[in-house]
């Protein structure tokens, strides 16, 4: 069936943006810039809810930002004495650490790399 007919809108209607509607879906990304800071457990997760609290990484929970924020500053600060103790995840610790100094880049989303977050987070590596 075909209809052709105006569309009449509601007198209350209004225009919205992609911008705005990237908020009301998800978070937005966000470069934070690598500091020593992020090696402390503690501090990655007051980052972390002050992230979500103001619209990033709505699509994460704390825990999962916070984790990330500390995996990117372990690999960027020991990344190379990490690859050669763990020549397992070399690749993905020399990787990480050959990026960490632009920036941690957090997507709405988790990293392909969570895994190795979550190793960082329970390992006896950086400040309590």
């Amino acid at each position: 069936m075909n209809y052709k007919e105006t569309l009449m809108m509601p007198s209350n209607f209004s225009y919205v943006t992609d911008e705005e509607m990237e908020y009301l879906d998800g978070g937005k990304p966000i470069t934070l810039d690598m500091n020593s800071d992020y090696l402390s457990r503690k501090k990655c997760t007051a980052k972390a809810e002050w992230l979500l609290t103001y619209g990033y990484c709505n699509n994460m929970d704390v825990k999962d930002v916070a984790k990330e924020i500390f995996g990117h500053a372990v690999a960027a600060f020991y990344g190379t004495t990490l690859a050669i103790m763990y020549p397992a995840f070399a690749d993905t610790f020399n990787d990480i650490a050959s990026h960490g100094w632009d920036g941690i880049q957090l997507e709405d989303k988790k990293d392909s790399r969570a895994w190795l977050f979550d190793i960082c987070w329970v390992a006896p590596v950086g400040l309590p």
